[in-house]
């Protein structure tokens, strides 16, 4: 029994095979003679236009669409997505900034450990007030004078707290770096600073927050945060 399909895309799909059918019936017994040399100006001629015919002839763009993609297994491929090698490299891109940022920040802190650089309580705030100052240095290159009023004055906030920190106590500086790494995310919102690389943001985001992150380890697990304040150290020095 042969049941009538009323879909559009199956009659559409018909008539596709029908035509491409009926231009190959067309071509190959052209071609043929052709190739034996009678009128082989005329067959090539004849030939050109059924090429022509033939390109015209397109797959239904439903078609086309479950064509170029592919599902994984158990799944419905009209509904998934292949990703391409180039989305792919784009996403890995996009992540990049982030991994190198923490892979970065805690290889500087463990060799910081190693050669003890950071016994000194000037190494964390200092490093604070560096990558506080990048921005700075971004809107210069830009040439934005608002960018750069605006990026001074943010840097001179945490170039206080670091201050603050190495005075008083590194707790202050562990929430600076951990405040800093929060600005990262929305600077772009605050300040139109042309001068900033795209990927910066992430980048220093992550570092900041791994360094906040491995500094508060450090207090926690050793006497950091016991060493002599630099008050201290001059009056015994005056003595």
């Amino acid at each position: 029994m042969c049941h009538d399909s009323h879909d559009p895309l199956d009659r559409r799909v018909r008539l596709f095979l029908l035509r491409r059918e009926r231009l190959h019936l067309h071509v190959v017994p052209h071609a043929r003679r052709a190739r034996h040399g009678r009128g082989a100006q005329r067959h090539a001629a004849l030939l050109l236009r059924q090429r022509v015919r033939l390109r015209r002839v397109r797959l239904p763009a439903e078609l086309r669409l479950q064509r170029v993609t592919r599902a994984p297994a158990g799944s419905d491929p009209r509904t998934t997505p292949r990703r391409s090698l180039l989305h792919l490299l784009r996403s890995v891109s996009d992540r990049m900034p982030y991994v190198l940022g923490i892979v970065l920040a805690l290889a500087v802190g463990a060799y910081a450990t190693a050669m003890r650089l950071d016994r000194d309580r000037a190494f964390y705030p200092v490093l604070l007030i560096v990558f506080g100052s990048y921005y700075v240095l971004f809107a210069i290159l830009s040439g934005s004078a608002s960018a750069i009023v605006i990026e001074s004055l943010i840097t001179a906030g945490f170039a206080l707290v670091a201050s603050l920190g190495f005075r008083r106590s590194l707790w202050l500086v562990v929430a600076g770096l951990v405040a800093h790494g929060a600005m990262d995310l929305v600077h772009g919102q605050l300040v139109t600073n042309p001068g900033v690389p795209a990927w910066w943001p992430a980048w220093c985001m992550s570092y900041d927050v791994v360094a906040g992150a491995y500094l508060a380890w450090r207090l926690a697990r050793t006497d950091m945060a016991r060493t002599p304040r630099p008050s201290a150290t001059f009056a015994e020095a005056g003595r």
